[in-house]
């Protein structure tokens, strides 16, 4: 459990460092975040498939929150501070109902 509180950590930290007004956003560092959520997703299906009803409704909103990271990171044109912003708050609060 502690290792999985260190990975939601580290995609949280990743996420601030893409929205870090200092410097422009890196794919890098999306790409970490995506890396964590992606991780976080895989936590999560092992507790669905334990049965854990919890888990299968945090799911979902998971997935969603990998496809709004994805096209933040790789939008027609630039990055997406916005979307950028909107999943970081989506990870904060999945990972504060995990």
């Amino acid at each position: 459990m502690a290792e999985m509180h260190a990975l939601c950590r580290d995609g949280l930290q990743a996420l601030d460092a893409a929205l870090d007004p200092a410097r422009p956003p890196e794919h890098d560092v999306l790409a970490r975040a995506t890396r964590c959520i992606a991780g976080y997703r895989d936590y999560l299906i092992e507790r669905t498939r334990d049965g854990d009803a919890h888990a299968c409704g945090l799911l979902a909103q998971t997935n969603a929150l990998l496809s709004e990271i994805v096209a933040a990171e790789f939008p027609l044109v630039g990055v997406r501070r916005d979307r950028i912003q909107q999943a970081r708050e989506d990870y904060q609060r999945l990972v504060s109902a995990g």
